[in-house]
């Protein structure tokens, strides 16, 4: 039986395709003048039941055994995975150092801006000539908004749905020696906000600062609330913020002047007791306010800001009856007060009173239990709520 074309015996074909395949191994060390070689002996003995290898005289063929023994493109691809996980730790480290070092620069630069007077950290005149829109302005922290903002000598805009809450806020801010115009919106529709805006722009012109102030609660068991209210609620509590925002953050960017305020609650980092769906909008609230701040820093849109605001229980009607066990309900004014003196401090975020900046953190870390028995058995909020005595049957909106 004849094993090659060579007609070698078993034995002698064995010794060949040995001397065969050290001949190949060899062919890259030995350059080019070796290969022709290579290819006569491969052609004069091969093992008809194994295909042979043809080596082309600028481009050799590797057996297939080779190529798993030789793993040199194995090798290459994993010194450069090393190499990049390596450059990408020194980068990782490298922007870890700059964080802290800027940590460092942030906390004393708030130190600072927090002991100056506001003479000297900002202009006390910068709102002057700004027009100023207030939605929720017909009453409540709306109204003391509007005249505090007029004072500032800016340009007040109301917006309500109540339209004799709204002529009584511009004889206010009238009284006050302001100026300011109403309009009558629907917040929990989408075609009545957009309507109103364009009248707006045409009839005072750009709008430099939206305070996104109205809210409404119904304040009953989550399950004790008609589904129709529970809609719109969400409709204007926080759906109304993104309609606002598409109407008036257009001409901020394009002018690189603006600001929009979100007045969300206490309620929106606490879940609160009776006030399920109210609460769960303010919760969304901070969330639209956080990506709000994030989209306009990454796009580097300057000159806009946005300011949140998370205000206690507020001695209005929409809270009438709530009694807190460890300190009263804030007053409208001072809630209003402290929203514009952070507009001209261009401040992100408020928490009233200050000092639950440093308690509600807490809830991250405490088990579960022991939250609940911190505001159940020392807070008392759920308590606090069960007080509720006003307007039960309609919702309240500020």
């Amino acid at each position: 039986m004849k094993y090659c074309p060579g007609n070698c015996g078993l034995t002698e074909w064995m010794n060949c395709e040995v001397r065969r395949r050290k001949q190949l191994q060899s062919v890259s060390c030995r350059g080019p003048s070796s290969t022709q070689q290579s290819v006569r002996y491969s052609q004069s003995c091969s093992f008809s039941m194994i295909p042979s290898v043809q080596v082309h005289p600028r481009k050799m063929v590797a057996a297939p055994h080779s190529q798993s023994r030789g793993g040199g493109g194995s090798t290459s691809d994993n010194t450069s995975n090393r190499n990049r996980m390596e450059s990408q730790g020194a980068r990782l480290l490298l922007d870890l150092f700059l964080f802290l070092l800027t940590s460092v620069y942030y906390v004393l630069e708030a130190c600072v801006l927090t002991l100056l007077p506001l003479r000297f950290r900002c202009d006390p005149d910068r709102l002057r000539g700004q027009v100023a829109l207030v939605t929720g302005g017909a009453g409540g922290v709306g109204r003391f908004l509007c005249v505090k903002l007029a004072q500032r000598g800016t340009t007040v805009v109301v917006w309500d749905v109540n339209a004799e809450g709204i002529k009584e806020t511009v004889k206010a801010v009238q009284a006050a020696g302001g100026k300011a115009v109403g309009y009558v919106c629907d917040l929990s529709s989408r075609a009545s906000i957009y309507e109103t805006a364009e009248k707006v722009k045409k009839e005072v012109g750009k709008v430099d600062i939206v305070v996104n102030n109205a809210a409404m609660l119904n304040c009953k068991l989550m399950l004790d609330i008609e589904d129709e209210k529970i809609e719109r609620t969400f409709d204007v509590n926080i759906l109304a913020h993104f309609w606002m925002a598409k109407a008036f953050l257009p001409e901020m960017i394009s002018s690189q002047r603006g600001h929009i305020v979100t007045v969300a609650s206490v309620t929106g980092i606490l879940g609160t007791y009776k006030c399920s769906d109210y609460s769960a909008t303010k919760f969304a609230a901070c969330g639209f306010h956080e990506v709000l701040y994030t989209e306009l820093q990454v796009e580097k849109k300057t000159g806009v800001d946005c300011t949140l605001v998370c205000p206690y229980h507020i001695n209005t009607p929409m809270f009438q009856g709530v009694k807190p066990r460890l300190r009263p309900c804030l007053e409208p004014e001072y809630v209003a007060e402290k929203i514009v003196l952070a507009i001209l401090k261009k401040e992100n975020f408020v928490i009233l009173p200050n000092i639950l900046r440093w308690f509600f953190p807490v809830k991250f870390f405490l088990p579960a239990k022991m939250c609940w028995s911190l505001m159940y058995n020392v807070l008392q909020t759920p308590q606090a709520m069960m007080k509720f005595n006003g307007h039960e049957e309609k919702s309240k909106i500020n």
